[in-house]
């Protein structure tokens, strides 16, 4: 279950800074990522299938999703048939996580410590 307002951002700030330091220390630029998309202005966000934004770091809470995260309200899970539809087994959901979690972790947007710890809690997590 995902706590309430509660996007995993911890992993991608705790990365941003060690790709900081890096650039700092060793000349290293950070990884760059598309901008999150928005329409009218920019006053809306555009959506993808499940209600998440569009663009900015990817990660697995938003590729490989088991809520939706509306801007500014609670995650909502999604209801078990989805899960099912999405995640045939319980692996299948857990080996997604771990490809996108280890291609973070290769472009840095993650620390080994975080990747590990997304790793455990997709392995935890409440899918089929």
């Amino acid at each position: 279950m995902v706590p309430p307002n509660e996007f995993p951002l911890r992993y991608i700030l705790n990365g941003a800074f060690a790709s900081l330091d890096r650039w700092v220390r060793k000349g290293t630029p950070p990884p760059r990522a598309d901008p999150i998309e928005v329409i009218n202005n920019c006053s809306t966000f555009v959506f993808d299938e499940f209600g998440n934004t569009v663009g900015g770091v990817r990660t697995p809470y938003v590729d490989v999703p088991i809520v939706t995260y509306p801007p500014a309200a609670n995650p909502i899970p999604f209801d078990h048939a989805l899960l099912e539809e999405l995640y045939p087994t319980h692996w299948s959901y857990v080996r997604k996580v771990l490809h996108q979690t280890m291609e973070l972790r290769e472009q840095h947007w993650v620390t080994p410590a975080d990747a590990e710890k997304i790793k455990t809690e997709a392995e935890h997590a409440d899918v089929p």
